[in-house]
């Protein structure tokens, strides 16, 4: 009867394998992650920041184009989240010249939490965010 040499069957993975496949299970996980996590509710301050963000591309807007910018409230207001409001005293529109400068507004966002105030210098347009 011959006897046969088998050769020796690779059973398993080897440490390489299993390695590679965990670095690409972390990539991917830290790709999606990131997604589901930002579903908390953003607090008011955020979104005072994100209005701010908003009023300073405006400015810049109106500084690279040469023209006059007017950012009405309602406007501004209507872009805001359910239960978010924005007062604006006197001032109910926003004006951006070209030169950097703006007309002014001390504008508050207000929620039941709480209240941000967004002041808008009129000298340099600048926006700033002074939360309580």
């Amino acid at each position: 009867m011959p006897i046969s040499a088998r050769a020796p069957t690779d059973a398993g993975f080897t440490l390489l394998e299993l390695l590679v496949t965990l670095l690409l299970l972390a990539v991917l996980a830290a790709t999606i992650m990131p997604r589901f996590g930002n579903q908390r509710p953003r607090t008011l301050e955020q979104r005072a920041e994100e209005v701010a963000r908003e009023l300073g591309r405006l400015r810049l807007e109106a500084i690279s184009s040469g023209r006059v910018l007017t950012v009405p409230a309602t406007e501004l207001a209507a872009r805001l989240p359910d239960g978010t409001t924005l007062v604006t005293g006197e001032t109910e529109e926003l004006v951006f010249f070209p030169n950097g400068t703006s007309s002014g507004a001390a504008w508050q966002l207000e929620t039941e939490n709480g209240a941000v105030d967004l002041t808008i210098d009129w000298l340099t347009g600048r926006v700033a965010v002074d939360a309580p």
